[in-house]
């Protein structure tokens, strides 16, 4: 009779392979007998908005949407007005509220209403410092910037980051390129307000003449 170890049947050394493979290796007991448990897929956090390639809370997202919403309001009743009295400069309100749609709009990572609330402001500011009567087609890019800021706040409140409106910004530079050049005196009459003129007696000498 012969003695020592049996060696399993290969047969049932297969079947434990095979079941091994089928419960996955998680399954496998650890030391002390228990087992490992699977991971847990990661909650999202509620707190957090994901637009495009960034993150913003939830409460700062709210606020932003308010104020813009307001801003935005303030500056198309005020363009409204302003198209029906082209006789006045541009308001100190419009002026603060471009300001402020381009600070809201850094601060929560907005790069396409900045940019081109940022080119609103530009054009704003050179008209504050040099007034000018506006003429029909450029009221009407003042209001096409102010229907885009609406349409690209509504997209942002979704949850979904609208593309960058380089048309809309190109429109606003264009105007303030229009206007410097319409502010800038002419080459040939500054010329002549200061050119001497040549040839004239003093004063004195017409007199004793």
């Amino acid at each position: 009779r012969r003695t020592g170890t049996r060696r399993p049947h290969p047969s049932a050394q297969d079947g434990s392979c095979r079941c091994r493979a089928a419960v996955g290796q998680d399954a496998a007991p650890r030391r002390g007998g228990t087992r490992r448990r699977a991971a847990l897929p990661a909650r999202p956090d509620d707190s957090v908005k994901r637009i495009g390639d960034i993150d913003v809370s939830v409460p700062l997202h709210t606020i932003y949407l308010a104020e813009a919403d307001q801003i935005v309001r303030l500056l198309s009743n005020d363009f409204s007005e302003w198209r029906h009295e082209v006789q006045r400069t541009v308001s100190a309100e419009a002026v603060n509220a471009a300001h402020s749609l381009c600070g809201s709009s850094a601060t929560v990572g907005f790069k396409g209403l900045y940019d081109l609330a940022r080119a609103l402001e530009n054009l704003l500011q050179h008209l504050a410092r040099q007034p000018a009567v506006l003429k029909t087609a450029e009221f009407d890019v003042l209001d096409q910037s102010i229907a885009h800021c609406k349409s690209m706040l509504q997209t942002f409140a979704v949850g979904e980051m609208p593309p960058l409106p380089r048309s809309h910004i190109r429109l606003l530079e264009n105007v303030h390129r229009t206007l410097r050049q319409r502010c800038a005196p002419a080459v040939g009459d500054a010329v002549t307000e200061a050119a001497p003129v040549t040839g004239a007696a003093p004063e004195g000498a017409l007199a004793a003449a």
